[in-house]
């Protein structure tokens, strides 16, 4: 099984990642979907050995970065992003249809939100440290026998 960790909005609050990290065992891929940039740097010298990917959100001025783009994470295309170039999620949706994804991911919100739009599964798993309601979360995509999942994991 190939197992994706997905964070957004974690404003500079590492903690809360690393104990997910840390609970999960086997990670293959990190992702972070913007906000704060130096979450992203202490993600890759913290754990060296995981590939980390990402997005810039709109607290990451002064960062070179992609807004948005889609990555194949085993044979499946997602679209990621942080959303606040995108008025609505249908917007986003279309976006990532046009780019041929099957999954768009994003952040901004900091709530949860999960709606398959135009053949497109968007999906926002909230934010790592500062939740606008429920708990801290973030996201956990597998590959199983060719099968993308993906769940919101709350941090409790």
């Amino acid at each position: 099984m190939y197992r994706c960790i997905v964070f957004a909005d974690s404003h500079g609050d590492a903690r809360y990642m690393d104990a997910v990290i840390e609970r999960m065992g086997k990670v293959d891929l990190i992702l972070h979907l913007g906000d704060i940039y130096r979450d992203v740097v202490h993600l890759k010298t913290q754990y060296p050995d995981i590939p980390v990917d990402f997005v810039m959100g709109n607290n990451d001025l002064g960062h070179a970065g992609e807004y948005h783009k889609c990555i194949d994470i085993q044979g499946h295309t997602v679209f990621l992003t942080h959303g606040h170039l995108f008025r609505t999620t249908v917007d986003l949706a279309q976006r990532a249809k046009s780019l041929g994804a099957e999954m768009a991911l994003f952040g901004h919100t900091h709530r949860p939100y999960r709606e398959a739009i135009d053949g497109v599964e968007v999906i926002n798993f909230g934010s790592i440290s500062r939740p606008r309601e429920g708990n801290r979360s973030c996201g956990i995509i597998e590959v199983e026998n060719g099968r993308l999942a993906a769940m919101t994991f709350d941090y409790i």
